[in-house]
């Protein structure tokens, strides 16, 4: 009995790590646009980014490394910080 089903993820179909990047700031471009949105974000959308694009990869069946560090300087949130290192 032979099996037909494509065992690629959508992250290999969609074109991997760019497509996802490319979707998360086309996102952005909209946030930064929108008076409603904006005020609802940090100043700085680097880093929210770089998380969400690399969220986005590993959940569609990209490998990606998540890795927790140190607050960034200034920060008064309680939460480490997230950094996306693309594989």
């Amino acid at each position: 009995m032979s099996s037909d089903v494509d065992s690629t993820t959508l992250y290999q179909r969609v074109g991997k790590e760019p497509f996802f990047t490319q979707l998360v700031d086309k996102f952005y471009e909209g946030v930064e646009q929108d008076e409603i949105l904006r005020p609802l974000y940090p100043a700085n959308l680097g880093p929210g980014k770089a998380h969400l694009a690399g969220f986005l990869s590993q959940y569609w069946g990209g490998a990606c490394e998540l890795q927790l560090g140190a607050r960034p300087p200034g920060s008064t949130d309680a939460s480490p910080s997230v950094q996306y290192r693309p594989s």
